[in-house]
């Protein structure tokens, strides 16, 4: 008997050790920069989303398309004279954001404002923290946090007369929600480019959706779907969809993420989205993501694709592309420098060259597969005076 309960202790003891523990300090500090490759178009196989206990992972096939960072700046900027308490600077839904970084946390407590479809709005702080990053993380945990972002717009400023709903329009409110959920689903050895990691794995949800709702009189607040089925308005074909451009569609991702106990980035992420392609109405799902960039790699190098030359670059408004491919493009991406996909094509002729004139000014990497290779390039989009 002695024995059996020393035997249960020792696997109790071993199973424990054996779990990965990421712990607060790998939580960043205030002026961190974490830098990551990049990749692209994965299509290897998905052990990424395998949950369990003492599980093996390995990876090695990537196409490294460019770089990203996540930083986290102290405040300034005005924002602190708007947000006195907050001490970190952030981002929320696209937008410039205040935070506070605790023993445990670091929150979003507002945003300076911003705009959307060209309309401002002001400033407002969040009645709840929204949690941009939480430690300690150990298997089994999960939380969530969301928060939504009113603000109001005149409703002759939207031109809403082309709704044609017989009721006039006083005020339209549109409300955008973010959530965000992180699940620890996974710990064991993860092995990436002939290296060994212990690692715990992270699943996270996020979205973004807006809803409208649009101030009638004696009605007082109304949903717009509401509204337009009620009054028939456009023709059944007006929504939210046609009066922000699609941006009322909820849209969301899923990662998932391997920490170490050691890193404040993760070592290895993937990301998978729905995007619909030109001219087609079936949604396809892409599988991005980045990678510590002092991991050793192992990789095969990417610009083995013919010459790419990209002009004027710096550029303004239009980018030339001069190149020896002898056939289209098979894909071409531009990434900014936080990793975000631009612009997306399959089947590209370059010499359509590229519409630069609504990106903001900073730096981009163009990735593009052919029949002969991959090839990326920088480019700079200018400030326009």
């Amino acid at each position: 008997m002695r024995n059996l309960l020393l035997s249960l202790l020792m696997l109790i003891s071993l199973q424990v050790y054996g779990q990965v523990t990421i712990d607060v300090n790998t939580l960043p500090d205030i002026g961190d920069v974490l830098e990551f490759r990049t990749f692209r178009d994965f299509d290897g196989d998905t052990t990424y989303r395998a949950e369990g206990e003492n599980l093996s992972w390995s990876f090695d096939d990537f196409l490294i398309g460019g770089t990203a960072v996540i930083d986290y700046p102290p405040i300034s900027g005005g924002l602190d004279t708007i947000f006195p308490d907050a001490t970190i600077a952030l981002e929320a839904g696209g937008f410039a954001a205040a935070g506070i970084r605790t023993d445990n946390t670091i929150e979003v407590i507002g945003v300076a404002g911003g705009n959307l479809q060209g309309f401002a709005f002001n400033p407002q702080r969040f009645p709840e923290p929204f949690i941009d990053v939480q430690r300690p993380l150990n298997f089994g945990d999960s939380y969530e946090t969301s928060v939504d972002l009113p603000f109001t717009i005149a409703g002759s400023a939207l031109g809403l007369d082309s709704l044609d709903i017989p009721v006039s329009i006083d005020s339209v409110r549109i409300t955008s929600n973010l959530y965000k959920k992180e699940t620890v689903d996974a710990w064991g050895n993860l092995e990436l480019w002939d290296n060994d990691f212990e690692v715990l794995k992270v699943t996270r949800q996020d979205s973004f959706s807006l809803g409208i709702e649009l101030q009638v009189p004696f009605f007082g607040w109304v949903d717009l779907e509401t509204l337009l089925s009620i009054f028939g308005g456009g023709g059944g074909d007006m929504g939210i969809d046609t009066l922000l451009g699609g941006l009322g569609t909820p849209m969301g991702s899923v990662s998932y993420a391997f920490y170490t106990p050691d890193r404040k980035e993760a070592i290895l992420e993937f990301q998978e989205n729905e995007v619909t392609p030109p001219m087609s109405e079936e949604p396809v799902r892409t599988t991005s993501g980045r990678i510590s960039a002092d991991i050793p790699t192992a990789t095969k190098e990417v610009n083995t694709g013919p010459a790419l030359i990209l002009s004027p670059n710096p550029a303004t408004d239009r980018l030339t592309l001069t190149t020896e491919a002898t056939s289209p493009f098979s894909t071409i991406q531009v990434v900014d420098s936080q990793g975000k996909v631009m612009f997306n094509r399959r089947n590209f002729d370059p010499k359509e060259g590229l519409d630069v004139s609504n990106y903001t000014a900073g730096t981009y990497m163009l990735v593009v597969r052919s029949q002969e290779g991959y090839t990326t390039q920088m480019f700079v989009v200018a400030n326009r005076h």
